[in-house]
């Protein structure tokens, strides 16, 4: 891989961390990017170019097809690439530079002479974007008659009326869906570096930028996991998909529906968790903030809360793992035994 030390202007348009930066407003990608202008504030001009290039392209045509026309992109690079290594060096960063700045106007043009197709213009229709906040679910229903349950801090953007031929969706947190089934309109739901594919079934997404997992779990139907264009697994009621997203890996597993789903039922349910997992889960769910030394058992804690105030489920983990706490407002403090 390329160290951003030395990227270029298609380097990044053509980095998926940037233009997650650029489109969906990453929080994860966001703090590389930023940070990366704070190391090099020379390249400031670069990256708004890139982002001016991203978002033009992006305008032009329909999400589903943006990765298909970058592809477009990098072959014509890459073909303005090999041409450039037979020439002279002084010669060649010249003709380098000109070769990308007229393969994305090329294909900006191309883009919109495609698009046109009709004399009749395109009809443009606006995103509708949802969001739940720590301690907070919300349920949807979309105009295709699906139904979407949101857990706490999640956002999900969809069009005010799909097309005739595909319904598409950005999650970005915990959603369970149960979508309606139609033969001529695949449902997709963007999420992370995956795309997840259905017909009409349920399943549960979980997809938190601050943690290290993305996890598809069907309960019924049928669903394809899409990765770079290429579905890469299958999955079938009562397993799971589970993206580790540091390394890449993509492994599919059976899974608790129980333990997994317990969520949209109101019910907090814990297996062998550890005190970081037990404060994220309880972090978002009562809208708190936890303090804590890091001498806290590390313990797995197995129990269920269905309904229950903050501080009784507090008393019930306390009593197992061994600390007391003290509630202030949206304030938590945990002090060990």
């Amino acid at each position: 891989m390329k160290n951003l030390d030395d990227y270029t202007l298609e380097d990044l348009v053509q980095d998926e961390s940037f233009q997650r930066y650029v489109r969906d407003g990453s929080e994860a990608d966001q703090v590389i990017w930023e940070e990366f202008l704070k190391l090099h504030p020379e390249k400031e001009q670069m990256l708004e170019e890139a982002k001016t290039i991203i978002n033009r392209l992006y305008a032009k045509i329909p999400p589903v097809e943006f990765h298909h026309e970058l592809m477009k992109f990098r072959s014509i690079i890459a073909a303005n690439k090999d041409e450039v290594k037979s020439e002279r060096h002084t010669k060649s960063v010249w003709r380098y530079a000109v070769a990308v700045f007229v393969a994305a106007i090329v294909l900006v043009t191309w883009l919109l002479i495609i698009h046109k197709g009709s004399t009749r213009e395109p009809e443009v229709l606006s995103n509708v974007e949802r969001n739940t906040s720590k301690g907070q679910r919300a349920t949807l229903f979309l105009k295709d008659s699906t139904r979407i349950k949101m857990n706490a801090q999640s956002s999900l953007i969809y069009p005010e009326r799909f097309s005739d031929d595909l319904r598409e969706v950005y999650l970005r947190g915990e959603a369970f869906f149960e979508v309606e089934r139609d033969e001529n309109r695949p449902f997709i739901v963007h999420v992370g570096d995956l795309d997840v594919k259905v017909l009409g079934t349920a399943f549960n997404i979980r997809f938190y930028p601050e943690e290290e997992t993305l996890d598809v779990s069907l309960v019924s139907g049928k669903v394809e996991v899409i990765r770079n264009d290429r579905v890469q697994l299958t999955l079938t009621p009562n397993t799971e998909a589970i993206f580790v997203r540091s390394t890449g890996q993509l492994t599919k597993s059976s899974f608790d529906p129980s333990l997994k789903l317990a969520w949209k039922e109101n019910v907090i349910r814990f297996d062998k968790a550890s005190f970081r997992e037990i404060v994220t889960v309880l972090e978002r769910w009562y809208n708190v903030q936890f303090i804590y030394d890091e001498h806290i058992s590390s313990a797995g804690f197995t129990g269920e809360f269905e309904n229950m105030s903050l501080e009784n489920i507090l008393s019930g983990i306390g009593h197992t793992l061994e600390f007391e706490f003290e509630v202030e407002r949206q304030q938590v403090r945990i002090f060990k035994k």
